[in-house]
């Protein structure tokens, strides 16, 4: 496009890229090609780029709801899929897990079943997620603990879905906010690349990617090109402007929540299902059917999503990032810049008061870190430590928590976090004047501002739980100690003892019908150690529906185990020969 070929141009023009004399050449004949109402209408903006794009979108016109085959009619010889696919067998458990998710999401009832390899689980819970959905236009949520069973759901079973229903499924994937681009931060950079700063090529391809891309990932940059500009330019909710940003109506973030809104199956991982039931859906529109994959790692993600962690290395990365020791690319000198620039000579006063507090308060992490490597030398505490490679853990138990050592440690974490929540409070204070000014630059960076300021305040949260006088008895505290290669990273740690309380009130009763799978979920041929764990226990208006289902599989006929018998080990030419086979 003639558009991203004169963007490329000015981000050279300062350059010796050998090239550049070429490109200029192409970009004179171009514009000598064009008719002067073409000229008149040539736009210099970068978004052209993205404005000038348009995706033909084809409407598949969908059967009446009465018409809708039941899973049977698919899944049975003879039926739908069989037509579509060549060679096609029934098996059997796949056809009866499929009528059990039919039977919960139309009774409403909860579900967990457990199906062996080869069963065809995720075509088994597709289909019927995808036929309630036709038939009563409600949303299923699927989630997934793999990004690798996604792939092969959106890669393989969804087409097939589609064609033996005679219908495109919307099904739409749902990832993170942090995997989109922020259009007003790469705009930020590319007006700096324009100055001279960054690499032209760089920005080039960023261009390039821009003009092509229809998603906005960033996963789809590779290499240095991503790894250098990539986690500055994510999209973040603190850091957004919304409607009031000149973005708004071409953000990739906001497009893809809407598909997620819009679509009948919406398909996620465990870790992002879990923050959005935290966070009361504040990333999913509000469901009630959902299908849980792998579902034997739920507990463990639960655990994660409803703890807390404070680390050592993402307080240096915002303290880097907001350039508290007066670092000229930090983001309190661009401020400082912008204020001097506006003559808003006592907020700039008032800005450089409140850095050189935040300095002082990034010096009182490295008392914390002092305290703790003592903790862990101590002869009377050093065996409270489990070690591994490069990292060791201290539990706190109560046998514990009154040792002077660890006595020492709490008052130097409150003492850090009593003054860094006063500290970020102001902060907040400060921005919230900031964020309705109509200068889209000064707006702009009291929004990233925020972003930092809230991570900050989600960090020293985490870190209050090891400065309680009185621990939750409910959850359980630990600190890790990590060294390599001179570089030391502590973490404390704050997480829920048990998740049933959070799963049973946030999961199974706000829900209408859950259903879990998984090829292992029983202990004994039994659900009751599951169900405990995750809190899933039947009512007198909820029943729980629990099936195991054999699989399709002969392993005595279908699997062929070969172990060599000429191999010898002890000597470095045998353990080189066993490369290839390796390899393999």
């Amino acid at each position: 496009p003639l558009t991203l070929l004169r963007q490329i141009n000015r981000l050279l023009a300062r350059s010796d890229w050998p090239l550049i004399d070429t490109f200029k050449k192409v970009e004179r004949q171009r514009l000598k090609a064009l008719t002067p109402a073409q000229l008149a209408q040539l736009d210099d903006d970068w978004t052209e780029l993205i404005d000038g794009r348009r995706r033909a979108a084809e409407t598949v016109a969908a059967p009446e709801a009465d018409s809708w085959p039941d899973v049977g009619q698919v899944l049975d010889n003879g039926g739908n899929l069989s037509q579509v696919m060549p060679g096609y067998e029934l098996r059997p458990s796949q056809l009866a897990m499929a009528q059990e998710v039919a039977a919960a999401f139309a009774q409403g009832h909860h579900a967990v079943l457990e199906a062996g390899t080869g069963t065809g689980k995720s075509l088994a819970y597709l289909l019927p997620s995808a036929l309630h959905s036709l038939r009563h236009n409600e949303q299923v949520v699927i989630s997934t603990y793999t990004r690798s069973l996604q792939d092969q759901m959106l890669a393989n079973d969804v087409p097939l879905l589609n064609k033996s229903l005679g219908t495109d499924v919307d099904v739409q994937l749902v990832k993170g906010r942090d995997n989109y681009i922020c259009l007003r931060k790469w705009e930020g950079f590319f007006q700096q690349s324009l100055l001279g700063q960054g690499s032209p090529l760089t920005m080039g391809a960023w261009l390039t990617w821009l003009s092509l891309t229809h998603s906005g990932e960033l996963a789809e940059l590779h290499g240095s090109v991503a790894s250098q500009i990539a986690p500055r330019v994510k999209s973040e909710t603190a850091t957004c402007l919304a409607k009031h940003c000149r973005h708004f109506s071409r953000c990739f973030a906001f497009k893809a929540r809407k598909r997620a809104r819009q679509a009948q199956i919406v398909v996620t991982n465990h870790a992002l299902l879990l923050q959005d039931l935290a966070g009361d859906h504040f990333l999913l529109k509000p469901y009630q059917y959902l299908v849980l994959d792998e579902a034997q790692h739920l507990e463990d993600a639960s655990t994660a999503a409803f703890g807390q962690c404070c680390s050592g290395t993402a307080l240096r990365q915002c303290f880097k990032a907001l350039g508290a020791d007066r670092s000229a690319a930090g983001l309190l000198a661009r401020l400082k810049k912008q204020l001097k620039k506006s003559q808003l000579l006592t907020e700039l006063e008032q800005l450089r008061s409140w850095q050189q507090s935040a300095l002082d308060w990034e010096r009182g992490w490295d008392d914390i870190e002092a305290a703790v490597v003592a903790l862990s030398r101590d002869s009377e505490t050093r065996s409270w430590w489990q070690h591994q490679e490069y990292l060791q853990r201290c539990l706190l138990s109560i046998e514990r928590q009154d040792h002077p050592r660890w006595l020492q440690l709490q008052t130097i974490v409150a003492v850090w976090t009593q003054s860094g929540a006063t500290l970020l409070q102001s902060a907040a204070d400060i921005i919230e004047g900031w964020l309705g000014v109509e200068d889209q630059t000064m707006a702009g960076l009291a929004a990233e501002w925020r972003g930092l300021n809230e991570r900050l305040q989600r960090l020293v949260v985490a870190a209050q739980a090891m400065a309680e006088p009185e621990p939750d008895p409910a959850r359980v505290l630990w600190c890790e100690l990590q060294e390599q290669r001179r570089h030391l990273n502590i973490l404390f740690h704050s997480a829920p003892q048990q998740v049933a309380g959070h799963l049973e009130q946030k999961l199974f009763v706000a829900k209408r019908s859950v259903v879990l799978t998984s090829a292992t979920l029983t202990v004994e041929g039994k659900f009751a150690f599951m169900r405990e764990r995750w809190g899933l226990h039947e009512s007198a208006s909820r029943l729980v529906l629990e099936r195991r289902f054999a699989t399709e599989f002969d392993y005595g006929l279908q699997a062929l185990c070969c172990l060599p018998s000429d191999l010898r080990f002890g000597e470095q030419s045998d353990v080189r020969s066993l490369r290839p086979l390796c390899d393999w």
